[in-house]
């Protein structure tokens, strides 16, 4: 199968496949994650330094120092929940004082 390339005007690239527009009507859609499943999806170190808007390398040092929960599927896979990473980070928290 063939695939064309394109190039948009901000430099972003995609990938597109020839595909026969009766076989793709009949294709699954990927639908995105809805409000009520997103406690239980596991996010890579770069997602949830995304998510929280913090470096990928403070994770890590939250990560090594106990400050958040993590999940660790293998040596070198590791993953985090988020509710629970933002429950953690709550008893960081200071009030201001009115």
């Amino acid at each position: 199968m063939k695939k064309k390339v394109s190039e948009s005007a901000n430099g972003d690239v995609a990938v597109q496949n020839n595909i026969p527009s009766d076989v793709a009507e009949s294709m699954p859609v990927a639908e995105a994650p809805s409000a009520s499943n997103c406690s239980t999806l596991l996010l890579d170190r770069e997602q949830l330094a995304r998510a929280i808007n913090v470096s990928s390398r403070t994770v890590s040092n939250w990560q090594s120092s106990g400050k958040i929960p993590f999940l660790k599927l293998s040596q070198r896979c590791v993953r985090f929940v988020l509710p629970d990473v933002l429950a953690s980070l709550k008893r960081f928290q200071i009030n201001a004082v009115k």
